[in-house]
């Protein structure tokens, strides 16, 4: 009966103990974080696994008042800030892999398709070249009666198949139809495929990389889907519709992470728009998402 008893009471400790952490969010995470650790280290001990190479723990990030404080760090004058920031340029592009990049072929633009919409409006579907071997398709939309030059949008869908149809209202979700809303606001607007989605899914589903990586095993997708989109921008270039100065970028979901990449990557953007992308990397909750090693792999 006291064994019982006993058995009764531990058990109850260990319910409340675990409900509270549970209603603690963070507090769970770390008490998880703490009682796995000593058995991923016994895993990799005996897989033989190089010490720098081992599952480390997560420690929580420091908090800040402000992401700037951070980058600005030790920054007091317009020159340090330039030297600071090409020095974060070289890291984001070692990042991205950007060294393994092909040689940007020459662009072959091709019209394959002409539609009016409703008179306010001129939808063509474009193909060009990305890759000696590889080709990309786009949406490009561009206000009718509208005297130039005039702004100009790259908008990315996220995961989903048909992506480039969904920006252009085509199908699914209206409210994510951005090609479609900002054409009709007067701005000229290109939406591409991501490179793993429409005319190029792969056969082993959408948004899997694995052929990728076999094909370019020391690059990256982030790298690739930026380099692409930067020829996005290249193609709307080609139009006298469009103000080289004043080129936005805007995406949603994977879109919205493509947005703040190419935001980054290519100097010609001058404004970001980011919806429901990623929160800041170091407050990142499921930071490792962006390690992970099968279908989508970054």
């Amino acid at each position: 009966m006291m064994i019982q008893y006993g058995c009764c009471l531990i058990w109850t400790f260990f319910g409340i103990s675990l409900t509270w952490c549970y209603m603690n969010t963070d507090i769970f995470k770390r008490v998880l974080q703490r009682c796995a650790q000593p058995y991923l280290n016994y895993r990799d001990r005996r897989r033989g696994v190089p010490r720098d190479r081992r599952v480390r723990r997560l420690t929580q990030p420091p908090e800040l008042v402000s992401t700037w404080d951070d980058l600005l760090d030790g920054v007091s004058t317009s020159a340090q800030w330039q030297k600071r920031k090409e020095d974060y340029r070289c890291r984001f592009l070692e990042l991205l892999r950007d060294d393994c990049k092909p040689a940007i072929p020459p662009l072959d633009l091709k019209i394959e398709q002409n539609i009016d919409v409703e008179g306010l409006y001129t939808r063509l579907l474009v193909s060009y070249n990305v890759e000696a071997d590889e080709r990309a398709h786009a949406f490009l939309a561009i206000p009718n009666h509208r005297p130039g030059p005039l702004p100009a949008v790259v908008t990315l869908h996220g995961t989903y198949p048909r992506g480039k149809e969904r920006l252009a209202g085509l199908e699914d979700n209206p409210e994510k139809a951005l090609l479609d809303h900002l054409v009709r606001r007067g701005y000229v607007v290109i939406a591409p495929d991501h490179f793993v989605a429409g005319h190029r899914i792969p056969p082993e589903k959408p948004f899997d990389t694995t052929q990728f990586y076999t094909k370019h095993p020391h690059w990256t997708a982030v790298g690739k889907f930026t380099y692409e989109h930067s020829i996005a921008v290249n193609v709307l270039l080609t139009r006298p519709e469009v103000a080289p100065d004043r080129i936005g970028v805007a995406g949603h979901s994977l879109g919205g992470h493509g947005a703040i990449f190419l935001a980054a990557y290519d100097a010609r953007i001058a404004a970001c728009a980011c919806n429901c992308a990623a929160p800041p990397f170091r407050h990142n909750p499921r930071v490792l998402d962006w390690a992970r090693d099968e279908w989508y792999s970054y």
